[in-house]
């Protein structure tokens, strides 16, 4: 793929519905500063390889889920096999 040429890739892990209450009311400090750590990582191996523009993951209490995106990436499956 040419440099110029960008896709973008977004997933979303929805949890079960049985599952969804329990998720909103359970997150807390810990899951934040491992996600904060894990987001660093991902930018410096997604961007710092040129794989991609941009890495995102967050996780939505209200939603009941995890999403990732990628954006401006000239390397789709190689960014996403970084990510995973």
């Amino acid at each position: 793929m040419n440099g110029t040429e960008t896709c973008h890739l977004k997933q979303v892990v929805l949890l079960p519905a049985k599952e969804r209450r329990q998720f909103s009311t359970d997150l807390d400090a810990d899951l934040d500063l491992a996600l904060e750590y894990f987001k660093q990582e991902l930018f410096t191996y997604v961007r710092g390889e040129g794989l991609a523009y941009g890495a995102r993951i967050w996780v939505s209490g209200d939603e009941s889920s995890i999403t990732f995106n990628l954006y401006r990436a000239s390397n789709v499956p190689g960014a996403y096999k970084v990510f995973r």
